[in-house]
Formats: C-alpha cells, structure tokens, sequence
C-alpha cells in the first residue's frame, strides 16, 4: 500500500534524512545495508521500482563519478588514499535519487531554481559531513562542489522527468 502524497513526501526526505546520518556516522557495511533497508521501504510505500530504477542507477554512477573525480583532484580528501570514493559515500546517491520524483519532484520544470538552489545546499551537506568524518573538503573544495552541483542537479532532475514520462507511457 502506498502512502498518500503529503505522507509520501515527509516519509521520503524522514528516509532520506536517516539515511544519510547513517551513512555518515557509521561507515560502509551499515551504510550498505541501511540505503537497501531504505530502498525496500521506499518503493513499498512511496516509489516504483521501473519508474525510478533508471535515474537511481544513473545518480549513483554520475554521482559517484564526480566524487571519485573530486577525491583524485584532492578536493575531497580521504583519510586513506583511493582511486574510488568509499561505499558509505555512493550510497548517499542512491539515497539522494530517491528524492528526484518525489520530494524534489517540484523542480523538475523549474532549471534554473535548481541550478540556483544546488550550491549552496550541496556544499553544506558536504560539509557536515566533513565534520562529522575524517573527509576534508575546505572552503575552494565546497565552492568548487557547489559549482559541479549547479550542473548535476538540473541534469538529474531533467533524467528523472523523462524517465517518469517513459515509464508512464509505456503503462498505457
């Protein structure tokens, strides 16, 4: 049974929310299984898999590309070194690409507000999760994390539109 949309909405930016601080403070295998934990509860109660599986699976691979890139140009900076960013943090996208067609559903035909919005929001997600782990991100990193954000962002949201219209139109 699906929640009805205001419930839909809180209960996906609630999930979202604990997830996130999951991911942060806990590492990588409670991080895996919390985002698969979330991801059953989302699409039983407010998702659908084949209308969301695309733009979950193309925000985590873009995501995760861009943090991995700004991990090797050390504007993210790790505690060990790696080619690739660590678990905990690519679950954060698919977390993050729950919230595309729902709670930030409302800027899917709004570009230009997300592209306005995206840097100042990402780059203080960033940092408090730089606080709250050993990942170092200083003030030229956030700018420059903002920056990659007021491209992503729109794009993402435009993915999730089309990807909504297919899937509806294949159902009819």
């Amino acid at each position: 049974m699906k929640l009805n949309a205001p419930s839909a909405l809180i209960a996906n930016a609630l999930l979202f929310e604990v997830g996130w601080f999951i991911c942060v403070l806990t590492g990588s295998l409670p991080a895996l299984i919390s985002t698969l934990v979330i991801l059953v509860i989302h699409f039983k109660w407010i998702g659908n898999w084949r209308t969301e599986r695309d733009i979950i699976l193309i925000t985590w691979l873009l995501g995760s590309a861009l943090d991995s890139f700004l991990v090797q140009m050390n504007i993210i900076q790790l505690p060990t070194p790696s080619l690739l960013i660590p678990l905990w943090l690519s679950c954060l996208w698919i977390l993050f690409a729950t919230l595309l067609n729902h709670c930030l559903k409302w800027l899917q035909s709004r570009p230009l507000l997300s592209m306005t919005l995206a840097p100042p929001f990402a780059a203080l997600s960033y940092f408090a999760g730089s606080q709250l782990t050993l990942v170092t991100i200083d003030t030229t990193g956030l700018v420059t994390i903002g920056i990659c954000w007021a491209v992503l962002f729109p794009l993402l949201l435009s993915f999730a539109e089309l990807f909504s219209k297919k899937s509806a139109l294949t159902k009819s």
